[in-house]
Parts: C-alpha cells; sequence; structure tokens
C-alpha cells in the first residue's frame, strides 16, 4: 500500500483535474451532514477553553422527576439489553454502533437535555465522551439499566 508521486499522477484521475474538478470529485459522494453540524464547528473553533463536565449519577428519584418532566432518555445499550427492560420513549442508540456521533446528531437535540442509560459506569463515559464530541454537551445526568428499581419506584418502566 504504497505508492510514489510520479506513479500517482500518471494514474490517479483526480490529480489530473483542476481545483475545482479535484473537489468536486472529492466531496461528490460524502453522506449528507448531520443537521447538528454548525453547532459541532463552532465547539470545535471555540477558543474559551471551556469543555463540558461529566454527566452527574442520578438516583431514582431525580431520574423519576426528569423522565416525568418529559427529559430525552437515551438509552446506549444493545437492542437485546434493551428488550429486557427500558423506560418508555427512550430513544435505542446502541453506543457500540458504528455512526453513533452521527446518528446522535440525527436523532437528537443538542440543545435539550439528556439523561444516558447504559449498562455500566464504562459504557456511560464512552456514551457522554462520543456525545461530547458531536456537540452534545447539555447531559441532565445518568444511571445504570436498573429495570427492576424502575418497575417498583418509578412504576412505568416497560418489562
Amino acid at each position: 500500500t504504497n505508492s510514489t508521486l510520479g506513479f500517482e499522477r500518471i494514474h490517479n484521475p483526480l490529480l489530473a483535474m483542476d481545483q475545482a474538478g479535484f473537489v468536486d470529485g472529492v466531496t461528490a459522494s460524502l453522506p449528507c451532514r448531520p443537521p447538528n453540524i454548525e453547532r459541532i464547528i463552532g465547539l470545535n473553533r471555540r477558543t474559551d477553553g471551556r469543555v463540558p463536565g461529566e454527566p452527574g449519577t442520578l438516583s431514582l428519584v431525580k431520574l423519576a422527576e426528569l423522565f416525568a418532566a418529559g427529559t430525552t432518555i437515551l438509552d446506549s445499550r444493545s437492542p437485546a439489553e434493551l428488550d429486557e427492560g427500558h423506560l418508555p420513549g427512550a430513544v435505542n442508540l446502541p453506543v457500540a454502533s458504528a455512526g453513533f456521533g452521527t446518528r446522535a446528531g440525527w436523532a437528537l437535540d443538542p440543545e435539550q437535555p439528556l439523561v444516558i442509560v447504559a449498562s455500566n459506569t464504562a459504557a456511560i463515559r464512552a456514551t457522554a465522551s462520543r456525545l461530547h464530541a458531536v456537540g452534545f454537551w447539555t447531559l441532565a445526568g445518568a444511571c445504570i439499566a436498573d429495570p427492576d428499581a424502575w418497575e417498583r419506584e418509578i412504576g412505568r418502566a416497560h418489562v
């Protein structure tokens, strides 16, 4: 997987084009940009040094309050784990899936608070990190999935 400039100049059709043709050729097959791309660009260009904080761990009481208030619940577990029990209306976006950040940009509003539900603390950190990278800085908190406790305390878990 190596080459030379001379070989590429002769055999790579993009390098035989003018600048406008090259740009068109390279960008013609790019996927659609998520709706929050301008927010991401703005965050990347800022110079104030601010960084998002880690989401706090939510008690069942606070989770119930946020749930009742209609806060978006992002369940980052696998679909199989979600099927074992989840909060009604939760958005399932597995953190281990390819394109997690892009999908979050299409499915969620970065201006609205999010609650992360995950399998464990490491998955919470991974989910928060990936969300932060694509401009989701308004994290209301996080919790480890516990459908039995949700059923007892919140009374509305889907099991």
